[in-house]
């Protein structure tokens, strides 16, 4: 028969005794584990890391006179941080002082030729300076380094655009939306692509999708309009037209829209209803 367990019927413990290797074996590692974890960023770089990471601070705080004073203490302690020319680059880009912002990340990308943001940082300075080669040259450099880089790829399409190329912003957009199918704005610039290629059964088919993603956003029903539009398809295109006028979201396109609307009301036998204003609005269930 099993016996109850009863601490008072246990036998008296023997004294342990640990040798004085073990003991200073274990006080050795009672001092490592009590000791911080030590940052290797900061016992590389010394205070211009803690200057670094004050400047990124103001800087995502928009407060950039003192971001800027940082990043500039860093930089004096360490000239090999490469992060904090980034930094400088970013606070004289939102300034609009694009040729400082253009000269601190040349220094940057001295230091790392191969980091991608600092090229695609590059790109957008050179963009807004209103220099497209050189920005087209360093998306395809951030490209380069990383291929499925979709916000380079992105940002290459549109300059190529601009330039009035077809081709191959085509093929980015439509590489983009296999890479990460929940890009959107991928699907509204590749209907407009394929728009002004012709090609309007491909047009629709992105800005049908587009809607379904992003059902509040206009321009999916303004292009999926003239898309349904062009490819005589009246009804159709006159349902999405109004469409945009009950979201009141038209106002950029505002003249079109309703000259669309009472041109197709007219063509498909249908009366437009008017406001005082003189502006058709139909109610759309």
């Amino acid at each position: 028969m099993a016996r109850m367990f009863n601490s008072e019927s246990q036998p008296q413990k023997a004294e342990i005794k640990y040798s004085s290797k073990l003991i200073s074996a274990l006080n050795k590692f009672a001092k490592v584990i009590s000791t911080d974890v030590k940052n290797p960023l900061l016992e590389k770089y010394g205070d211009a890391y803690d200057h670094l990471i004050k400047g990124d601070a103001h800087r995502l705080r928009e407060e950039t006179a003192e971001a800027i004073r940082e990043y500039e203490t860093a930089l004096s302690l360490n000239p090999e941080l490469v992060d904090a020319y980034v930094g400088l680059g970013r606070c004289y880009r939102r300034t609009g002082e694009l040729k400082q912002a253009i000269q601190y990340f040349e220094s940057a990308l001295r230091h790392n030729n191969f980091n991608k943001e600092i090229h695609l940082e590059m790109a957008k300075a050179h963009h807004e300076a209103g220099i497209p080669l050189k920005s087209i040259h360093h998306f395809r450099m951030a490209i380069k380094i990383d291929p499925g880089f979709v916000e380079a790829m992105f940002n290459l399409a549109l300059c190529l655009e601009l330039q009035g190329e077809l081709a191959e912003p085509t093929r980015l957009y439509e590489k983009i939306v296999e890479l990460d199918p929940d890009f959107v704005p991928a699907y509204n610039n590749l209907g407009s692509i394929y728009m002004r290629q012709g090609q309007y059964k491909a047009s629709e088919e992105m800005f049908r999708k587009l809607i379904t993603m992003a059902p509040d956003f206009s321009r999916g029903y303004f292009g999926l309009a003239i898309a349904l539009d062009r490819s005589n398809r009246p009804q159709e295109a006159l349902q999405y037209y109004e469409k945009l006028l009950v979201m009141k979201a038209h106002q950029r396109n505002k003249d079109y829209i309703e000259n669309r609307v009472v041109t197709l009301r007219k063509s498909l036998g249908m009366k437009p209803k008017a406001t005082s204003s003189g502006s058709v609005l139909v109610r759309v269930k």
